[in-house]
């Protein structure tokens, strides 16, 4: 009990080190500490201070912490936090990124194990990214078909981020393998949309005709939150072969998100036409309310019906 104690104090202490003015020897102190969650407080407060002098102390405590990693650092808390102070430091050396964007921590857990350094490979990915290291694809590559779907997930993001040809087929292949969690096909087609622009409309259109309503309306919203120009055929098209009111909601939400004039045409249509659409297609030119014509259009239409004027919103 009395050690249990201790490290919560030294915790504490640690904790305090981001609400104090820089503190170097305190920090330095805290890096060297036996907890991992003492560690992780103070790299947090090196990171925040900009403690520059600290690299050396940081990447001593990154190695101490890979080893015998499950009892060292439990859930990666230590890792993940001096590999991002790290990055945010300015420190530039790939092999400390690109060992943590390729570590697996399995660790015990109910029924079996789990991998716990998730955080820890998305945050190496993105300091690789800021750093423009050549490794950075291969890295991306690996994180796009890591088991972890929060890895593929972040790896999406970041290459749309990144961008260029290379980019845009890692995604482009990505989007057309299987993928056990549909809501992640979303996010690849958000990604490829960012990387490719208007080359990458129809390969995620294509989408929209999938039998899992989950992914259409991930793609959906990817599509619409694109905010190209090209993108609104294809939706326009969807939603008009579409019965089920859930799907042809995610496709609403997700014309309504490009903000064109064609985009607005159609919800204003949707609005006199009556029915479900109405109701959610009031709610969606709320996005338009910088635009006065196309809000007095809907006043008119939605006169009469205070559902319809509730949705557009107490202004309208």
């Amino acid at each position: 009990m009395k050690g249990r104690r201790g490290v919560e104090a030294r915790i504490k202490a640690a904790e305090q080190l981001l609400r104090l003015p820089p503190d170097l020897p305190a920090t330095r102190a805290a890096l060297a500490d036996r907890s991992s969650l003492v560690v992780a407080a103070a790299a947090r407060a090196a990171a925040k201070h900009g403690l520059d002098g600290l690299q050396t102390d940081l990447l001593a405590a990154l190695d101490r912490h890979y080893c015998d990693p499950v009892e060292n650092d439990p859930q990666c808390h230590a890792k993940s936090a001096l590999v991002e102070a790290l990055a945010a430091l300015g420190h530039l050396a790939a092999a400390t990124y690109l060992r943590a964007a390729r570590h697996r921590q399995p660790e015990p857990v109910w029924g079996g194990r789990e991998d716990s350094a998730a955080r820890l490979r998305i945050s190496a990915a993105e300091a690789l990214s800021r750093n423009g290291s050549p490794d950075l694809y291969r890295i991306l590559a690996e994180h796009l078909a890591d088991p972890s779907p929060e890895v593929r997930s972040a790896a999406a993001r970041l290459t749309g981020e990144v961008g260029g040809e290379r980019g845009a087929l890692l995604l482009t292949l990505r989007l057309h393998l299987p993928e056990p969690e549909a809501d992640l096909v979303g996010d690849y087609a958000a990604g490829l949309l960012a990387a490719d622009g208007a080359a990458a409309v129809p390969p995620v259109a294509a989408l929209l005709d999938h039998a899992d309503p989950v992914i259409v309306g991930g793609v959906a919203l990817a599509l619409g939150a694109s905010r190209l120009p090209e993108a609104y055929a294809p939706l326009a098209a969807a939603l008009d072969g579409v019965l089920r009111c859930a799907q042809r909601a995610d496709l609403l939400a997700a014309i309504a998100l490009l903000r064109c004039s064609e985009a607005a045409e159609r919800l204003l249509q949707a609005l006199a036409d009556g029915g479900e659409d109405a109701v959610a297609a009031a709610g969606h030119l709320r996005l338009y309310r910088d635009r006065p014509e196309v809000m007095q259009r809907a006043r008119v239409l939605a006169a009469g019906h205070p559902v319809l004027l509730s949705q557009l919103g107490s202004d309208a």
